[in-house]
């Protein structure tokens, strides 16, 4: 129950009243992308004139980032407590998974090498005394440096071949990953589960998008196909099939109602993602087609190829 213990980590988050600023900060910026997403969409099909962005979030100096390390380990708050917990978790989450049963006290190995200081660190030097003989340990001069703000909060492992591509929804909640191992996988990035594996190309992946609605993935592959992908039950919704080459970009429109596909076949295709249909072949590269990108409007579209750019 990995996994399980990684939400029940964040639903304590969610409701702990020490965390209240940082919820409504999160509540906020989450109606800002909501909102940026309603906006996005109404302004591809006309209804309003002027798109606001939200702004970029402001990035900390290093001043900051080093008070706020120094705060934590200091006087840690049961906030700091519970992210170093859950930090932990997201990072050996896969580990634990897999292996927990088979081999007694590995949370606790796992824990200890983890950090030589911190709610996780501390927390293991009180129970691996009685247990270290068993365990495979770094020296206690050797163990990590304890981070309380790591860079990495989450290893996502589940692709058995190289990853070519990603995409988040724009809740931030969600990616959606192509690999060489022809799957796609759909990850909840709370807990850093693979909440599904979809098989439908026979050849690798080489493009993902998510479309601005977060209903839809799409991928395209080297079989020289595009596969529509339904994110709510993580079903295949329809295969696109037109172009003769490797398709090695896509891009949606921002009502998510049309697709354009670039390949090395060097031309592009238009789509209804509605109808799966294909609307228009483009052509006028004479390299293969390796970016795409839509005006806001959708009324143009943007391909590059070797040295040139067609609008």
């Amino acid at each position: 129950m990995t996994y399980e213990l990684v939400k029940d980590f964040n639903s304590v988050l969610e409701v702990i009243p020490d965390n209240f600023e940082n919820i409504r900060q999160e509540k906020a910026r989450q109606e800002r992308l909501e909102k940026y997403t309603r906006d996005l969409v109404a302004y591809a099909k006309g209804e309003i004139k002027v798109l606001e962005v939200p702004e970029t979030a402001p990035i900390r100096s290093e001043e900051q980032v080093n008070s706020e390390i120094e705060r934590m380990k200091i006087n840690p708050t049961r906030v700091d407590r519970l992210n170093d917990f859950k930090n932990f978790l997201g990072q050996e989450a896969n580990n634990l998974h897999q292996y927990a049963q088979e081999f007694p006290h590995l949370t606790a190995q796992q824990a200890w090498n983890f950090a030589n200081a911190g709610p996780v660190g501390i927390s293991a030097e009180e129970v691996i005394p009685d247990m270290s003989e068993f365990l495979l340990l770094h020296l206690k001069a050797n163990r990590p440096s304890w981070n309380p703000r790591p860079q990495v909060i989450n290893i996502l492992k589940g692709h058995t071949g190289g990853i070519t591509s990603v995409a988040i929804t724009p809740d931030g909640k969600f990616a959606f990953s192509g690999s060489k191992d022809k799957t796609c996988i759909l990850w909840d990035l709370i807990t850093g589960q693979a909440i599904k594996s979809v098989i439908g190309h026979s050849d690798k992946i080489t493009a993902i998008k998510v479309t601005p609605d977060s209903k839809h993935a799409l991928s395209g592959s080297s079989d020289s196909t595009c596969i529509l992908w339904d994110l709510e039950n993580g079903q295949e919704q329809r295969v696109l099939k037109g172009h003769s080459l490797d398709v090695d970009t896509i891009e949606v429109t921002p009502d998510s109602k049309y697709m354009v596909s670039g390949s090395k076949d060097t031309t592009c295709i238009l789509w209804d993602l509605k109808t799966g249909l294909a609307l228009k072949t483009i052509k006028g590269h004479r390299y293969p087609v390796t970016a795409i990108s839509f005006t806001p409007d959708s009324n143009h579209v943007l391909s590059v190829s070797d040295k040139t750019c067609l609008f």
